[in-house]
């Protein structure tokens, strides 16, 4: 038994020791140095070293530094960009009090807590829900319920972001019957009247154009039946509808 623990122990502390020992971008063993990432010293390969130093979120700016996720950002980017929990809690604010102004309605009753989280955190997250798609934003039902906000966006993106995730957990409570195209223009739909309440109607307009037509298409569908049967009429569909006509 106690052979038993012994190699357990030699184990664990070799995959810690390998994990330490490893480029915190890909991986790789190779031409290892250590580098400071904000409070931490972490080892990067020498490929990962000489990559362009373009800024990972604008891809303009210059003389970068390394995010905790391997991303690189500019100064411009630093400063402008939310990237900590206490700027997301404020955006947050701002967020809830969009919707409990705005006619649709769509609040729940309950404290829903976001988290600001790195490109791998979020990455994972992801796959525990059962996708592996790169996203900005990512709403967990359970283990806890959370929205997670990638960090690095711009304000308005972040919170179009959290608009849009806030929604289903909304749908989660009032209409869980929803087909995926209804669930995502739906929660495009509320994301839309965001950007055009904060003054970003070229933002509003790409959501109509996005390539995957469960999101774009179906966002369409729904502005055309605003024309038509205004929010009210809007709101009546999509709190008994399962599927987009």
């Amino acid at each position: 038994m106690n052979s038993v623990k012994v190699l357990l122990c030699l184990f664990l502390l070799t995959t810690v020791a390998s994990a330490q020992s490893r480029c915190f971008i890909c991986s790789s063993q190779q031409g290892l140095r250590t580098i400071r990432v904000g409070n931490e010293s972490l080892k990067i390969c020498q490929e990962c070293r000489e990559q362009d130093d373009l800024c990972s979120l604008c891809r303009r700016g210059t003389n970068t530094e390394f995010m905790r996720d391997g991303r690189r950002i500019c100064s411009t980017c630093k400063s402008t960009r939310i990237l900590t929990q206490p700027q997301l809690e404020s955006l947050y604010d701002g967020v809830q009090a969009f919707l409990k102004a705005d006619p649709t309605g769509v609040m729940v009753n309950y404290h829903l807590p976001v988290q600001i989280a790195d490109k791998d955190e979020i990455q994972t997250k992801m796959i525990e829900g059962g996708r592996a798609v790169s996203v900005e934003g990512f709403y967990s039902p359970y283990n806890p319920e959370k929205i997670y906000i990638l960090s690095g966006q711009t304000k308005d993106s972040a919170g179009s972001t959290l608009v849009h995730e806030y929604t289903h957990a909304w749908q989660s409570r009032n209409c869980p019957s929803q087909d995926r195209a209804l669930k995502e223009g739906f929660a495009s739909y509320i994301a839309y009247r965001y950007l055009m309440h904060v003054g970003q109607p070229g933002m509003a307009r790409q959501l109509t154009r996005h390539s995957d037509p469960d999101y774009g298409a179906s966002l369409v569908k729904l502005l055309e039946m605003e024309k038509q049967k205004g929010v009210k009429g809007v709101m009546e569909f999509v709190k008994t509808a399962r599927q987009l006509p």
